[in-house]
């Protein structure tokens, strides 16, 4: 980067967003039509493309590949960056609140106040899930390959919406991406601002609130480990780094048993070839001394 600059946009536009490709900027401006989005090159900054909304309020998201760029607004509206199509949701979920898309970008999860959350088609808008009775903060994310839904549920559901999202207790709960099934419950209601992350790998979810961290085991549902204090997985999910107010930890992952680490380590695969090949080599040598005759 030498400082160069590149382009310059309009001073109207705001919300400006970067496609995950780095190759498209999406920005909002306001018309005499309401609210528009132009897509530009990031590059030269030249418009490529330009839609019409009707809501002021809206925010952007690109979809993964940067072929689609979701409108949070009344109606949520999908955006065809390369055709220029407009499509609603299908059935409803006028007021819902975007969440996330898919890793790979084919699906995206909304959260509704009627205490529902759908998956929909990225490319058509259709329904793929409705997940029914689930008690949220309008919130729910993918977890990293996709195959399940985290979602929170609120213990005073009542609680004026003017309070702050610390004080009401929560706890994490995991769905099925697929069938809608519920996978488990996370945390402890009685604690307050909890969020949570899945592990890179999905097998693991930390639940978190402002005191303390606590590491689940999703298919089980057993508490491995609670740290006193805020944290988040290494990319490769072997470590968690925790921070409190006193220093910043780095914890390895334990294995279940110390006989089962033995097994993940490559010095023993080397070992045990080792003894293969010699036990190989000492019953061919002594087969050899059998078949010799006296002289």
């Amino acid at each position: 980067m030498n400082g160069e600059q590149l382009a310059t946009f309009n001073g109207n536009e705001v919300g400006y967003l970067f496609s995950p490709n780095g190759g498209l900027i999406a920005s909002l401006t306001t018309s005499l039509q309401g609210m528009q989005v132009f897509i530009r090159h990031a590059a030269t900054g030249i418009l490529i493309r330009s839609f019409d909304l009707v809501d002021p309020s809206s925010y952007l998201f690109f979809s993964p590949d940067s072929r689609f760029l979701v409108v949070r607004s009344r109606p949520v509206r999908i955006l065809d960056v390369e055709t220029g199509e407009t499509r609603q949701l299908i059935n409803g979920h006028d007021d819902a609140w975007f969440q996330a898309f898919s890793p790979q970008g084919e699906r995206f999860v909304t959260a509704h106040s009627d205490q529902s959350v759908r998956v929909w088609e990225t490319a058509s808008g259709k329904e793929l899930l409705k997940i029914v009775d689930v008690p949220h903060y309008r919130a729910a994310w993918f977890s990293p390959d996709g195959s399940m839904i985290r979602t929170m549920e609120v213990l005073e559901p009542h609680r004026s919406p003017f309070s702050f999202l610390d004080s009401i207790p929560s706890r994490v709960l995991v769905y099925d991406a697929a069938s809608g099934r519920k996978i488990g419950t996370y945390g402890d209601a009685s604690t307050s601002g909890r969020s949570a992350e899945f592990s890179p790998d999905g097998r693991r979810i930390l639940s978190k609130d402002v005191q303390e961290c606590e590491l689940y085991d999703l298919e089980s549902g057993k508490l491995l480990f609670s740290f006193p204090s805020r944290a988040a997985f290494s990319p490769d999910g072997e470590n968690v780094l925790t921070q409190s107010s006193e220093d910043v930890r780095i914890w390895q992952r334990r294995r279940p048993e110390w006989w089962w680490g033995v097994f993940w380590m490559p010095q023993f695969w080397a070992a045990t070839l080792l003894t293969v090949a010699f036990a190989w080599s000492l019953r061919r040598d002594y087969k050899r001394l059998m078949w010799v005759q006296p002289s």
